[in-house]
């Protein structure tokens, strides 16, 4: 599956993570996705960040972002440095939970999307 950005934004975010990112985690790894977003007000639904993420990172960071098997999203006040961090936390069917805990392959800031 393609995906097209849908806003301005988006297409930002995925030009950066093009450069983080060789190639996408393969379809068989299930993923856990912890996502920090610092903004400079608690204004937004931390809901929509959250899928205009899943969405931007589709086919960079992962092939599909039906791969997120377990999500957390929390919106923080940072008035001084507004910015997104992600943490990408990946196993496959044969791992137990105690080796998916201990698989963090990736952890990035993102400063786009809040101006």
């Amino acid at each position: 599956m393609t995906f097209v950005p849908s806003n301005k934004k988006q297409k930002e975010l995925r030009l950066v993570l093009k450069q983080f990112f060789k190639k996408p985690i393969p379809a068989e790894f299930k993923l856990r996705l912890t996502l920090l977003i610092y903004r400079k007000t608690l204004a937004g639904d931390t809901d929509n960040y959250l899928k205009a993420f899943e969405d931007a990172a589709n086919g960079i960071i992962y092939d599909d972002d039906s791969q997120i098997h377990d999500v957390r999203a929390v919106k923080l006040l940072d008035r001084e440095a507004p910015r997104w961090e992600f943490f990408i936390e990946y196993f496959t069917e044969s791992q137990s939970i105690a080796e998916y805990n201990d698989r963090l392959i990736n952890a990035g800031n993102c400063n786009l999307l809040v101006k």
